[in-house]
């Protein structure tokens, strides 16, 4: 029940009120009957305008709600509209401003409250004056709502670009029409975009020159590619020549090295006649001292130990001119792809026997050797003497018992590697620069010739490997051994 249904129903009841009083008046005291009736009829109205009055109260009471939250939303609606970061403000169809919030006072530098009443075109520039009217005045054509671009002025403040974006409440003719306008600052934007066309342009610009060179690169490459190709066709017709030519020269250089090798062969024995000679004239002159000696000896066992140094010093001078031979030979050496590691056990096996029995007796030989070692192209009578010379060496050097380990590996990056290691006193420094030197020794006392280990890098540069001593005083001496591999499958150590 609305507030106007309560007034009429009550105007009703009021009316039957009046009605039942007058006709009580004008018959003076009524019929008990009619009276109670009368009675029960005021009653019910009593109780009808009860209820109207609660009803009345619950509407006043959603009427008050409404109005507070229709408040709440105001101050709310207010604060968004204050707050806002961009500028609004509200003005009337000719452009005069309405509400204005705080950014638009900030933007405009004016105070909120001298901004109302003013035009707001007051605040455009002159230039964009005819878009301003413009928008005005086609609200209607853009359906109330309309975006554009253009610039504002604030009193005694720089200029700026403005987005624009405006809305109108249309209403029917009796009321006047409202227009919200957000103008947001987008003079950052402005010069950026502004930056980029320019970049664009100069980019442009760059692309066309840029262009313009790999067209003429482009043109000069493909005649370089002409002049290429007939070059090419040039040099096709000259290779069958230079191959034959190359292959001819290379045969011819390999003879020529073949000769050269010999050469050198003979003038390294043409350099070691000297030493040679001072090498051999020890022993002779040891023997003739003997011998001379012995002449004017009669006892049997001097005689005896004059004869067995004689027998030394010849045995000496044989193995002088037999190690002479070996270096000085110039055949071919006979090589074959062999198991290094084999030829590793047997020289284990056979030091005892090969060795003078005061020296094999104080030397212990260890094997290392490495799984799967490819093979290697040797001559194993020529490699084993390399290794018992080297054995041999090593035990002259030690006073006392020495350890001597022979090791073999594989290294993609080098080869088949062998090294011979000892434990003993080690070679000084000044020594190990000329220990491959024809007749360099280091223990002259103990009859060594110096030409053993000249022999064992000459037999190791023929299998074209190379040969190589570290050594520190004290700490041993380690001889490395490196071979190419041969173009066969590894060999199992096992």
């Amino acid at each position: 029940m609305n507030i106007e249904q309560f007034r009429r129903q009550v105007v009703v009841l009021r009316g039957r009120t009046e009605k039942l009083f007058a006709h009580s008046m004008a018959r003076g005291e009524a019929v008990p009957d009619e009276r109670d009736v009368r009675l029960a009829e005021l009653e019910t109205a009593v109780e009808e305008l009860s209820v109207a009055e609660e009803e009345l109260q619950h509407q006043a009471d959603e009427l008050r709600a409404s109005a507070d939250l229709l408040d709440s939303e105001r101050r709310r609606y207010e604060d968004l509209f204050n707050f806002a970061p961009d500028a609004y403000v509200v003005t009337d169809s000719q452009g005069v401003i309405r509400a204005a919030n705080r950014a638009a006072g900030m933007q405009f530098d004016v105070p909120v409250e001298r901004l109302v009443g003013k035009p707001l075109a007051v605040y455009v520039h002159p230039d964009d004056l005819g878009d301003f009217r413009s928008g005005l005045n086609n609200l209607e054509r853009w359906k109330g709502e309309l975006t554009w671009q253009m610039r504002m002025c604030p009193r005694g403040c720089p200029c700026f670009h403005a987005s624009v974006r405006i809305a109108a409440d249309l209403p029917d003719a009796t009321q006047p029409p409202k227009i919200r306008w957000l103008i947001r600052d987008v003079t950052d934007r402005v010069k950026i975009e502004a930056e980029i066309r320019q970049l664009n342009a100069e980019l442009e610009q760059r692309v066309q020159e840029r262009t313009a060179e790999l067209e003429a690169a482009n043109q000069a490459l493909h005649q370089e590619v002409d002049q290429r190709t007939r070059a090419q066709e040039e040099l096709a017709r000259h290779r069958d020549q230079l191959e034959q030519l190359v292959a001819e020269r290379t045969e011819a250089l390999r003879e020529s090295l073949e000769m050269l090798r010999r050469t050198e062969r003979l003038a390294s024995i043409g350099t070691l006649a000297a030493g040679i000679a001072h090498e051999i004239n020890n022993p002779l002159n040891s023997i003739l001292m003997s011998a001379r000696a012995a002449q004017h000896l009669r006892d049997p066992a001097e005689i005896d130990a004059i004869l067995k140094l004689i027998a030394e010093q010849a045995t000496r001078g044989g193995r002088i001119v037999h190690s002479v031979l070996k270096f000085s030979r110039a055949a071919p050496v006979q090589k074959q792809p062999r198991d290094l590691n084999t030829l590793m056990r047997r020289v284990n096996r056979v030091v005892a026997t090969n060795l003078p029995t005061d020296l094999a007796s104080r030397c212990q030989i260890k094997l290392n050797l490495a799984d799967s070692l490819p093979v290697v192209e040797f001559n194993d009578v020529e490699l084993e003497q390399v290794l018992m010379n080297l054995i041999e060496n090593a035990a002259v050097a030690a006073d006392g018992p020495v350890v001597i380990t022979l090791t073999t590996s594989f290294d993609p990056a080098r080869g088949v590697c062998l090294t011979v290691a000892d434990n003993g006193p080690g070679i000084p420094a000044h020594e190990l620069l000329r220990i491959f030197d024809p007749f360099f020794t280091g223990r002259p006392s103990r009859g060594g010739t110096g030409l053993g280990l000249s022999i064992c890098h000459s037999i190791i540069a023929e299998h074209d490997g190379s040969i190589t001593a570290h050594s520190q005083p004290g700490q041993g001496t380690i001889f490395t051994i490196v071979f190419p591999p041969a173009e066969q499958a590894p060999v199992n150590a096992a």
